[in-house]
């Protein structure tokens, strides 16, 4: 479902895996991968998250700041929506298991997301059937990330342009 590159290194990104089936994603997770210099990839695994739909990394400074979003936190069904999904956020600082907290619940459906670069800074645009929301890293070290929802009604897939 994502690829994100991993800034300031030679060929690692990190990506979802066990995203496949119809609605029964509860194995989905975040893998960091590294080229190992002989045509083959390290693939290591940094984080289980069920129903992870979409990823990213923010960068600000020198911190790489990660932001996930969940379909889903159960299903029964593919047409079952009632425990929606919520938008995880944490410092991404290397290999080894990631440390994320919800920022958000309740995002039902999310399928859009989208990274916005503008001169104030970058942010990450996510979607649901509630609407679009506004999402804001940290400036810095202890900082707080914020969360604006700028439109009300459902929405699918988002661009930033």
């Amino acid at each position: 479902m994502s690829i994100v590159p991993i800034p300031g290194t030679n060929g690692e990104f990190l990506a979802v895996q066990k995203f496949y089936r119809f609605y029964d994603w509860e194995e989905a997770k975040v893998v960091h991968v590294r080229p190992d210099g002989s045509s083959g990839y390290t693939v290591t695994d940094i984080l289980e998250l069920p129903y992870i739909h979409r990823f990213d990394l923010l960068t600000v400074g020198d911190r790489h700041y990660f932001i996930a979003c969940t379909i889903a936190t159960t299903k029964k069904s593919i047409d079952e929506w009632s425990d929606p999904g919520k938008i995880w956020v944490g410092e991404y600082t290397g290999v080894g298991p990631l440390s994320i907290r919800v920022l958000k619940d309740g995002i039902t459906q999310n399928h859009g997301y989208s990274r916005l670069e503008t001169p104030n800074g970058v942010r990450g645009l996510v979607t649901g059937l509630e609407g679009a929301f506004e999402v804001t890293p940290p400036d810095g070290k202890g900082g707080d990330w914020t969360v604006t929802q700028f439109m009300d009604w459902p929405i699918s897939d988002i661009s930033a342009i």
